[in-house]
């Protein structure tokens, strides 16, 4: 079983930029790129299937249909919180060039089929080092709630604006706790 996301709005060397960077990600915490398809006008992404989905569904089951979604325990709650940063941490420091997410959210952490949490990588662009204005994106990404208020202001992405996406992936892990019974608690 695969995953296949299909890229729209992507342009043949925007799309080719973006599988060769894809290609060049090697993490146990981030999503693999498995192929893709670019001979037509439909971009297509194949990626490693998680079993279990996304951290957000999880979180945050859809109305009406709990049963489906299991209740993370807290060691497994831990354990995502640990792989999210490793994720997240790798692309900066061992990519080269570096890397930065600008969509670092709950709903791009996907779980497999042990619940082990791996970073789905979208909309994030490389940094040249020795290139200190390559550090800043003049279009702000991501969903506004896991923003950096400095990048949604300023559109200055930093490496320091992932670790406050980090900590409110963080807040969502230790505050959104279904029990054993399958309430809400919060602690």
């Amino acid at each position: 079983m695969v995953a296949v996301k299909w890229m729209d709005q992507a342009g043949g060397e925007e799309f080719q930029i973006e599988v060769e960077l894809l290609s060049r990600l090697h993490s146990p915490y981030l999503l693999s790129l498995l192929g893709y398809c670019s001979k037509s006008s439909r971009k297509l992404l194949v990626y490693e299937f998680m079993e279990n989905g996304g951290l957000l569904e999880h979180l945050y089951p859809p109305h009406g249909i709990k049963s489906i979604y299991a209740s993370l325990d807290w060691k497994t709650r831990l354990r995502i919180t640990l792989e999210a940063a490793r994720s997240f941490e790798y692309l900066p420091e061992q990519v080269s060039p570096p890397v930065i997410h600008r969509d670092f959210e709950s709903s791009n952490i996907l779980l497999d089929q042990s619940f082990h949490g791996k970073c789905l990588t979208l909309d994030w662009p490389s940094l040249d080092r020795r290139k200190p204005e390559a550090m800043f994106s003049t279009r702000v990404l991501g969903t506004q709630s896991y923003v950096a208020p400095e990048y949604a202001l300023t559109g200055h992405l930093t490496p320091k604006s992932v670790v406050y996406s980090y900590g409110v992936v963080l807040l969502e892990l230790v505050s959104h706790w279904r029990g054993p019974s399958g309430y809400e608690e919060t602690s």
